[in-house]
């Protein structure tokens, strides 16, 4: 998603349909006065729900915006009895009157087989400006340009593959004429990850990327690049070393200066002073920040904290993280940091198993806002959302965040139908 920069009062106060936040929340925050303080009040605005979405639908999986738009993946899995639900993504734009409870203005699908059963198409979604890039589990990612006439239902523009005999399933980033695709199960297992720029004449079905990013150190079976996110002339995407022990770490690429060409390895490799554990789809760059979750996969790992590693004035190099967040669970697994998005001086961090404040299987999502003497390891967070509907829903699966409008999906809801759904937040 591109980084626009997401502008907010130093605390806030954020429910979910109305509901006050209560003192539980108001203990882990900053501060009592900071929240007497507070003179805008962010709620959920819309649950985002699609036409024709079926229990398996898993609508919610993967969710991104920009501006007034809104795409949310429906990847579809095996609906218990051998068949399978087609993959889709929904568009949504915000109506003049203001986000409000609607189906979708547009549904997206692959015209080559790409949202047949069990292709997964719209596991991955990402969006910039007029342009939606939808990935799936075929060795190709969908680029859709949004027609003159506005979103309608379309198959894609183009189709970005490889030569190589690769599934490109480890998501999508995209920002103005920049796509990003990894690809962790190349032939070797290495694990790359494909840079396409749009050409003058405009986005045109090929298997020939403009670049290729690997990892500088590879072992057979890392399968690297499960997951990428890309801001401006910044690349970033999960690294894995196999060995004795599993060393994760997010690798870091800066355009070169003569543009994204050729085969290119990691400007950085940027580390963590505790195990990343377990990396997954909560990576996450803007400007000069990055930020990446290590969610515990069961109650034998650490507790669960999401990465923040900034910039140094010299530029990016090896280098450990600058602060460490956490939501203050060291009991159980919650899996805090599963999605994460960063965009201007705002953290969104999805925890989609359990709500430590409750101990409900409940998913929630926390806001993190940076201090004014920049990002610090704290387990205080700003803010919490929580969903209007129900439990144990995967409310906080995925995550997006856009000037004014956060987007958390839950794909197992409502009350664990699968159907899935996406709630908004804003002004």
């Amino acid at each position: 998603m591109k980084a626009s920069r997401f502008s907010l009062l130093a605390l806030f106060l954020i429910v979910s349909a109305a509901v006050a936040v209560n003192a539980s929340d108001q203990a882990s925050a900053p501060g009592r006065s900071s929240f007497q303080a507070v003179t805008q009040l962010i709620a959920q605005q819309a649950e985002l729900t699609g036409s024709d979405t079926q229990q398996y639908s898993y609508l919610g999986t993967a969710v991104a915006v920009s501006g007034t738009t809104i795409v949310v993946g429906s990847p579809g899995i095996n609906d218990g009895n051998g068949n399978f639900v087609p993959g889709v993504a929904y568009v949504f734009v915000k109506p003049a009157s203001g986000w409000q409870n609607m189906t979708q203005v547009a549904k997206l699908t692959a015209s080559d087989g790409g949202s047949e059963p069990g292709a997964n198409f719209g596991q991955s979604v990402a969006i910039s400006g007029n342009t939606i890039v939808v990935g799936s589990n075929f060795k190709e990612a969908y680029v859709f340009v949004k027609p003159r006439s506005g979103w309608a239902d379309m198959t894609e523009t183009a189709r970005l593959g490889s030569t190589l005999d690769t599934c490109l399933c480890g998501g999508v980033a995209i920002d103005g004429n920049t796509v990003v695709v990894g690809s962790p199960d190349d032939p070797k297992n290495f694990g790359s990850a494909f840079v396409f720029v749009k050409p003058a004449s405009g986005w045109q079905s090929t298997t020939h990327s403009n670049a290729t990013l690997k990892q500088s150190v590879q072992q057979v079976e890392d399968q690297s690049f499960s997951s990428v996110a890309i801001s401006g002339d910044t690349i970033v995407g999960v690294g894995i070393a196999h060995g004795k022990t599993t060393v994760r770490a997010v690798l870091l690429f800066t355009k070169p200066a003569g543009g994204w060409r050729g085969h290119l390895t990691e400007t950085a490799k940027l580390s963590s002073t505790q195990s990343l554990a377990y990396f997954t789809a909560g990576l996450s760059v803007s400007g000069n920040t990055v930020v990446a979750g290590s969610p515990s996969p069961n109650q034998n790992f650490p507790p669960a904290f999401v990465d923040v590693w900034v910039q140094p004035a010299s530029g990016w190099t090896n280098m450990t993280e600058t602060a460490q967040l956490s939501n203050g669970n060291t009991t159980y697994f919650d899996e805090f940091g599963i999605s994460t998005v960063i965009v201007g001086d705002t953290i969104l961090v999805g925890t989609p198993f359990r709500e430590p404040r409750t101990d409900q299987f409940r998913g929630v999502a926390y806001v993190f806002v940076k201090p004014v003497g920049g990002w610090k390891t704290t387990s205080k967070f700003n803010a919490v959302l929580r969903d209007s509907t129900g439990t144990d829903d995967g409310f906080g699966s995925s995550v997006a965040l856009s000037a004014g409008t956060m987007v958390v999906g839950a794909p197992y809801g409502p009350n664990r139908s699968d159907v899935g759904a996406a709630y908004v937040f804003g002004k």
